[in-house]
C-alpha cells in the first residue's frame, strides 16, 4: 500500500487489519509489516534486510523510505492445518513446535519456528509442502 507523506503508516496498518477482519482474518491472526523489519534488528536472524529482497530498486527505496507500506497476514492455524492434513500430529510449545507420526517426532526449536512463520510471507514457504516433506521424511526414519 502507498503511504503519503505525512500519513502515520501503523494508521494504514490498523485500517488493513480492519479490512482483513470484515474479509474474514480474526484477531488471533499474526501479521507483520515492513516497520517491523526497520525497527526490530532480531528479525534480521530470520529474513535478509529489506535492501537485499529480490525486488525492483524502487520498490526496496519506497519501501525503505515510508513510501510504500507492507503488511503480511498470516491466518493463526495454518501450520497445524497443514500438519494434520499430512496426517501428523502437531503441538505448540514453549520450545517451539513439537511434528509426529507415531512414535517419531521432530521438534522445531523457537529459532526454527521463527524462520519457517516469517519464512510463509516474505520467502514463499509452503505450509502444505513442508508438510509433505516432514511426512516423507517421518516414513523414512
Amino acid at each position: 500500500m502507498r503511504v503519503n507523506p505525512g500519513d502515520d503508516p501503523r494508521e494504514a496498518t490498523r485500517e488493513i487489519v480492519e479490512w482483513l477482519r470484515d474479509a474474514g482474518f480474526q484477531t488471533g491472526h499474526r501479521f507483520i509489516t515492513s516497520d517491523d523489519f526497520q525497527e526490530r534488528d532480531a528479525y534480521a536472524a530470520f529474513i535478509p534486510p529489506i535492501p537485499l529482497w529480490e525486488l525492483p530498486r524502487e520498490v526496496r527505496s519506497a519501501l525503505l523510505s515510508g513510501h510504500l507500506h507492507l503488511t503480511c497476514v498470516v491466518r493463526s492455524g495454518i501450520w497445524e492445518e497443514a500438519m494434520h492434513s499430512q496426517g501428523l500430529a502437531f503441538q505448540e510449545t514453549e520450545e517451539g513446535w513439537q511434528v509426529g507420526l507415531g512414535t517419531k517426532e521432530i521438534l522445531f526449536d523457537r529459532m526454527s519456528v521463527g524462520r519457517v512463520t516469517l519464512g510463509l510471507p516474505f520467502c514463499g514457504i509452503s505450509p502444505q509442502q513442508l508438510a509433505g516433506e516432514l511426512r516423507a521424511l517421518l516414513d523414512q526414519v
